[in-house]
């Protein structure tokens, strides 16, 4: 297990005075990342072969967004491991141990000169360490579309303050557009992202949204309708005062 205290700070606040979900995806995304790194075996193998991960899912559970100059502590550890996946767990929590936020990951091995993941040899995949995964109940990998038709609403060029070192869109930033879809009523309580391909600069997003009371779905896809990662708010409508 990785651990990783942080102390919340004023950019991380939205328009309701709380932190915002892609801070939250960032903050969960450091620790991850510092976790590998704390990893000799696995972080010599990816500068040798020019490769890494890539993260193909992700689904956080809010119990209570943290404050701002809140304290909180990050806790991330692999949950399962094989030789071309693994899952992982991260939670936050605030400074008695109450947990706010529960996440759980898929990422893949990829070879980043091509893209295309790969399996990794498994004395590096057993380099991870491996712990018991939350018990907290999660709904389906899959992020499946509605067999309705969407509601068209933007197209977004890729630029370069969306990408990352990886040289496409991060991860956070597809929960970002998103979101500046959702209606102002939505409460935000669970959020669930497939990533299916990386966007690149340059690259044009089409925004689709799909919605009822509780469930607000965004795909953003390319000009031919394949998707560069969906991503389903569930929540409830609560009343906006005047």
């Amino acid at each position: 297990m990785y651990e990783l205290e942080y102390n919340v700070g004023c950019s991380c606040m939205g328009l309701d005075g709380r932190v915002k979900i892609p801070a939250i995806l960032n903050f969960i995304q450091d620790c991850n990342f510092r976790h590998l790194e704390s990893i000799p075996k696995l972080m010599g193998y990816f500068h040798e072969t020019n490769s890494g991960m890539y993260v193909s899912f992700r689904e956080i559970v809010i119990n209570r967004r943290p404050m701002l100059n809140e304290d909180i502590v990050m806790r991330t550890w692999g949950c399962g491991m094989r030789s071309m996946y693994g899952n992982r767990n991260t939670v936050i929590y605030d400074k008695d141990d109450n947990i706010l936020v529960l996440s759980s990951e898929v990422g893949v091995f990829v070879d980043l000169s091509t893209g295309r993941p790969f399996r990794a040899p498994e004395d590096v995949a057993d380099s991870i360490p491996i712990e018991e995964p939350l018990t907290t109940a999660y709904l389906q990998r899959k992020v499946t579309l509605p067999k309705v038709n969407p509601v068209f609403r933007d197209e977004v060029l890729v630029r370069k303050y969306h990408c990352d070192h990886y040289g496409h869109m991060n991860n956070a930033k597809y929960e970002e557009i998103a979101e500046e879809y959702l209606p102002d009523s939505f409460d935000i309580a669970r959020v669930r992202m497939e990533y299916k391909k990386p966007a690149k600069r340059g690259d044009i997003i089409y925004v689709e949204t799909f919605e009822d009371d509780e469930i607000f779905m965004v795909n953003l896809a390319d000009k031919g309708g394949n998707s560069y990662a969906v991503i389903e708010f569930l929540g409830q409508r609560k009343e906006i005062e005047e």
